[in-house]
């Protein structure tokens, strides 16, 4: 039954009916935590549909009990990519620059070599708008360049990426 009241939190999500998928996932986890809090995908989804709604508090409570402790020695380089991408954006949105740059330090220790083109994306995306809410302007505007660059050469999965780093640079 939690996959399931996962899978509409999603499916609220797609159409935009964030509240509605918010209630789902409290729902799923609250109930169901055993099966839908094991992996990463739905409580990140969770985590999601928090931020969007500028439910901080609880986006946090998501985080440091479902996907923090996931988080080990043996875990692999895409699950703890993906979480400090995920803890990266929570705390950019929470406008809590220093919390975000332990996440961003530890997203750059990952070698490039090992993330995939849109994971490159992901941190590009991140760093700019970290230090666009720096007020870093100097750095902010040599990493639009740099990154539209980088987006530029990339396919079409990246224009969301391309776009928001282009807003970030008219900005400026």
């Amino acid at each position: 039954k939690g996959v399931i009241f996962c899978e509409l939190g999603l499916g609220y999500i797609a159409s935009g009916r964030y509240a509605e998928s918010q209630q789902m996932y409290a729902n799923a986890i609250s109930n169901y935590a055993d099966s839908v809090g094991k992996s990463a995908y739905h409580p990140a989804n969770y985590l999601a549909a928090c931020v969007i709604n500028r439910d901080f508090k609880m986006a946090e409570t998501v985080f440091k009990t479902y996907l923090e402790p996931k988080i080990q020695p043996s875990a692999n380089r895409s699950l703890l990519f993906d979480i400090y991408s995920i803890a990266g954006w929570l705390y950019l949105n929470r406008r809590n620059t220093t919390e975000a740059f332990k996440w961003l330090n530890l997203l750059n220790q990952v070698r490039k070599n090992q993330v995939t083109l849109y994971g490159q994306s992901v941190l590009r995306h991140l760093e700019t708008t970290y230090y666009y809410l720096l007020g870093d302007d100097a750095t902010t505007a040599r990493l639009v360049k740099r990154n539209l660059k980088f987006l530029n050469r990339q396919s079409v999965t990246f224009n969301y990426h391309k776009a928001y780093i282009d807003i970030i640079g008219k900005l400026l």
